[in-house]
């Protein structure tokens, strides 16, 4: 405490006989050991949602931030912690000072942040710290409390506040701070708002005073008070907070009180503001919520005690509308190539969905949506067991009838197929149907039965359709330029579309078009099911759109049937010889009927990459062992 003229200047009565402990709200450590805690295990949730709850009630007025949009703000806050860096992560756990003195990696990131800060809106803080990162005691900041309390008293001369006005520029005559002129508290004259927000400090510190154990009253805070801003450019916001200059009057007089009373061997240690960058914002959204986020998590009010922050967060951030959107989609591009974004949000995802299913507490309902997600994984995961019968595997793989039947136009029949109908272009799905349909297919008991017939062309398409499903069909029909891809029609003019860039955006164009796809997040289910017809589908665009061309390349010799690249498969050549005349009687992947139809499909695919298809041999029987057999299948099964 300090003392003046024989007299203690305290706001209020003495704290150290006021109000009960045990009356104070929850302790301001605890909480922010509960949220450095849930940031380090990246539990956002509980964390965002405790924080908003703290912040939000003071926008409820406000027409700057919409309140009741909860899940917006939720997503940006989600946002901001999962491409943080770790600069953030230390400034929450209240060692950045200190971590930056020691940890060269941490040192590296920081210094790439601060060359983005150039050029990208970002949020500051400060920290009130010695050197080494030490921060006051709650003794300490008590008696900076005592300075401050002393500073406000109006109508008495006091050398205190002289001395204070004039550790930093711009200096105040003795006269003038005789006549009750404070540097801190006048704008144009003495300024209610000021004191006002003065008195809430001191109030604040007397609060975590109290709340501090007296074991530990000497003991530096684990948390430093801290300062948290928004700048479009923080390099040139921090310059105007080192000189005092537009800048916040409760951080500036508690520096210069630390300085005044380190100066005066009061305080061993010399606590000042150390400044840091320590968040990029990527979205112009994230502006106004990112200050009010930050400085909630970092608890930076002057309420609580945690920091100099008088006034709500968010609402001097119309700079962020300077930005073009052409540097906010590059900006969002760097967040998401550098940072952990991606991985930290699909984390977030699949913990929610974890939940989710937890939440289905209906037995019933749970049950038969895992039966559902069960089989369509089975469509898509099992292997093919050839010991089963053709059409089984084509009802299974329910994602790929859409294509194999939407070449054929004929009405389905309600009858058996005959044996040795070649001429029979009922779609799958349907003969799948009748045969299993159908009173003669099976004795109710899933017994074979021999009145099951079907067609040689049938078996031979069978046998085709689950082939060009696989790596050999690749190398035949999706093989590289030139080497028997018909998707380029060599026989007339390639006409690719051009555009160009406006002048001056080449660079950015260049940029989007490497951002869609270099960060496209997929879903693997999904993309599993597409991956098992693109191949066909794209073929089936091929086939459709000049089958003459085709045919007529074919004839040319433009390739054998295992063309590939070269290697075992004869390169060019292939197994067919170069320009050995194709069979016309061989089975074509969706080619287009003689007779008008509707378009297998809109647009045309692109190619698809080798990986997509199967690595071995899907079916390795012939088509005569495959009729030798047909008498002996089973009724045809599904998943």
């Amino acid at each position: 405490m300090v003392s003046t003229r024989a007299k203690n200047y305290i706001f209020g009565e003495d704290p150290r006989e006021s109000r009960d402990p045990s009356s104070i709200r929850k302790d301001l450590i605890e909480q922010r050991r509960r949220w450095a805690h849930l940031l380090r295990e990246n539990h956002y949730q509980p964390l965002i949602s405790e924080v908003l709850e703290n912040e939000m009630p003071k926008y409820n007025n406000s027409t700057v931030i919409d309140v009741s949009n909860r899940v917006s703000h939720m997503r940006d806050c989600a946002l901001i912690l999962a491409s943080a860096p770790s600069v953030f992560a230390a400034a929450v756990d209240g060692t950045l000072v200190s971590q930056m003195r020691s940890d060269t990696n941490l040192e590296k990131q920081y210094t790439d942040i601060l060359e983005r800060a150039h050029h990208q809106p970002s949020i500051y803080a400060h920290f009130l710290t010695d050197k080494y990162g030490k921060s006051p005691s709650a003794n300490q900041y008590l008696t900076v409390r005592d300075m401050v309390s002393d500073y406000l008293v109006q109508g008495e001369a006091s050398e205190h506040a002289w001395q204070l006005d004039n550790i930093s520029h711009p200096f105040v005559t003795k006269q003038a701070s005789a006549q009750g002129h404070r540097k801190y508290l006048h704008t144009s004259q003495r300024s209610a708002k000021r004191v006002e927000a003065f008195y809430r400090f001191c109030h604040g510190i007397q609060t975590r005073w109290l709340e501090t154990p007296a074991s530990l009253r000497d003991t530096p805070f684990e948390y430093p008070p801290a300062e948290c801003g928004y700048s479009k450019d923080s390099h040139v916001r921090l310059a105007q907070h080192r000189a005092h200059q537009s800048s916040n009057h409760v951080m500036n007089l508690v520096e210069d009180v630390c300085t005044h009373l380190h100066r005066t061997g009061i305080f061993e240690h010399h606590f000042t503001m150390h400044q840091f960058i320590i968040y990029l914002i990527f979205q112009q959204s994230q502006a106004a919520i990112a200050e009010i986020f930050c400085s909630g998590l970092l608890q930076v009010w002057v309420e609580n005690g945690g920091g100099f922050n008088a006034y709500p967060a968010g609402l001097s951030v119309e700079s962020s509308r300077r930005v073009s959107g052409d540097q906010w989609t590059l900006h969002e591009r760097h967040a998401r190539l550098e940072s952990f974004l991606v991985d930290n949000m699909r984390l977030q995802q699949q913990r929610a969905d974890e939940w989710r299913k937890a939440l289905e507490w209906d037995g019933g309902a749970v049950a038969a949506k895992e039966t559902a997600d069960k089989d369509e994984d089975d469509c898509i995961d099992t292997p093919i067991i050839l010991q089963e019968p053709v059409v089984t595997f084509i009802s299974t793989t329910r994602t790929a009838l859409t294509y194999l039947t939407a070449r054929t136009n004929t009405k389905p029949t309600d009858t058996p197929l005959p044996r040795n109908d070649i001429t029979n272009t009922t779609p799958l799905y349907q003969q799948h149907t009748m045969a299993s349909s159908h009173p003669n297919s099976s004795n109710g008991n899933g017994k074979e039965n021999d009145n099951v017939t079907i067609s040689s062309e049938t078996a031979r398409r069978h046998q085709v359709e689950l082939a060009d499903l696989g790596r050999d069909r690749f190398d035949q029909d999706v093989a590289a330029i030139g080497d028997r891809d018909y998707a380029l029609t060599v026989h007339r003019p390639i006409v690719a579309p051009t555009g160009r860039a406006p002048r001056g955006m080449e660079s950015a164009v260049h940029a989007w078009t490497t951002f869609q796809y270099t960060t496209e997040e997929v879903n693997a289910r999904e993309e599993l099911k597409g991956d098992l017809h693109g191949g066909q589908l794209h073929r089936e665009n091929r086939a459709a759109r000049d089958p003459q061309a085709v045919m007529a390349q074919m004839a040319r010799g433009g390739g054998g049937g295992g063309g590939g690249r070269g290697g075992g498969r004869g390169g060019r050549g292939g197994r067919n010889g170069g320009r050995e005349q194709v069979d016309d009687d061989g089975f074509w992947a969706a080619r287009k009927p003689d007779y008008e139809g509707p378009p297998v499909a809109k647009g045309m695919a692109e190619e698809m990459d080798k990986s997509m298809f199967w690595e071995s041999e899907i079916l390795k029987e012939s088509e005569m062992d495959l009729r030798a057999r047909r008498s002996h299948w089973g009724p045809p099964g599904g998943c």
